[in-house]
């Protein structure tokens, strides 16, 4: 459906407290818990917002022995469900990225529902990419810009990408995307269910339940009612935006309600003459590339994902792969 029906005040309300008590929850969960500081950036900073009110935070991951002079650049956005303050929780892969595609590596922070819904988490993400379009200070290659995200973040690089003009984006990289907001997310096609087995392996994430997905777009969406506005849903965007050659990137898990919209996306991208690289990661849900484990099937395919994301930027970046 292209439009949908404000909520009420009262519904509205309640998104608020439900969110409210989810991040209360996330909070305590972490009691107890040793903060991990495992893959820090090297640097951090904040830029302007749009409006000149604000500052946005921003991480940076520096590629080890780099060469002097302006460096390509990735810039990543986090998963949140649109909800959840947690930048800096794709620390693992930003230093594998910085290390391998020997790039600069910008993470961007944006502001999160229900308090800012959208546009304003796109319009700060829209913001980092033009502050590193405008290299004020010279230290980016603005002929090798690439963006991506996971999750929430995925659907804000994406939105990024199809509101450039066409040539500015040379890379894209998106795990576990999410993509289309004209589907209430309950709607969407369930996935098969985990065997138990899996389910005894927590680290292999799994499909977010109907009743958590519908908070977090009712989160976002706010009183927004045009659900096929491409800055929302970047699928009814223009996919000719995008780069071609092999140089996006889309990895999606068997067992999420988001892994049938990354296939149509892909499948998108083939009908505009696009040529991109796509990932259908067997036996994983939502959460599989967030683990922190070495030795497990997870850790394993979050390797796999994370050694495609390179392949594919050094592509984009015209290095050797």
């Amino acid at each position: 459906m292209a439009t949908r029906q404000p909520p009420t005040t009262w519904q509205l309300a309640q998104v608020h407290l439900q969110v409210q008590l989810l991040r209360l929850a996330a909070w305590v969960g972490t009691l107890g818990k040793p903060a991990s500081h495992a893959f820090p950036p090297t640097r951090e900073l904040s830029i302007p917002s749009s409006d000149g009110r604000r500052r946005i935070k921003l991480l940076i991951f520096d590629p080890p022995n780099s060469t002097p002079g302006p460096q390509p650049v990735y810039i990543n956005f986090h998963g949140s469900g649109f909800i959840q303050p947690s930048l800096g929780v794709d620390g693992r892969l930003l230093t594998c990225i910085a290390r391998e595609a020997g790039c600069i590596v910008v993470d961007g922070d944006y502001r999160k529902a229900p308090e800012h819904p959208f546009p304003a988490p796109y319009e700060d993400a829209f913001r980092v990419v033009a502050w590193v379009l405008e290299n004020t200070d010279g230290q980016f290659d603005v002929s090798r810009v690439a963006v991506g995200g996971v999750s929430a973040g995925a659907n804000l690089a994406l939105a990024v990408v199809v509101n450039m003009p066409p040539n500015t984006i040379k890379g894209v990289s998106v795990i576990v995307p999410a993509i289309d907001f004209t589907v209430p997310y309950a709607q969407r096609r369930a996935p098969p269910d985990m065997p138990e087995a899996h389910k005894k392996e927590p680290d292999r994430g799994g499909p977010i339940p109907p009743a958590l997905g519908e908070l977090m777009q009712a989160a976002y969406l706010g009183r927004w009612t045009n659900t096929k506005d491409p800055r929302l849903s970047p699928n009814c965007g223009d996919m000719t935006r995008f780069p071609g050659g092999q140089t996006v990137f889309i990895a999606s898990a068997e067992y999420d309600y988001l892994d049938e919209e990354a296939k149509s996306l892909k499948d998108q991208l083939v009908e505009a003459g696009k040529d991109p690289v796509y990932m259908h990661v067997e036996g994983m849900g939502h959460g599989y590339v967030t683990t922190n484990e070495s030795d497990t099937a997870a850790a394993a395919r979050r390797d796999e994902t994370f050694a495609k994301v390179v392949e594919t930027l050094r592509r984009a970046f015209d290095l050797a792969v």
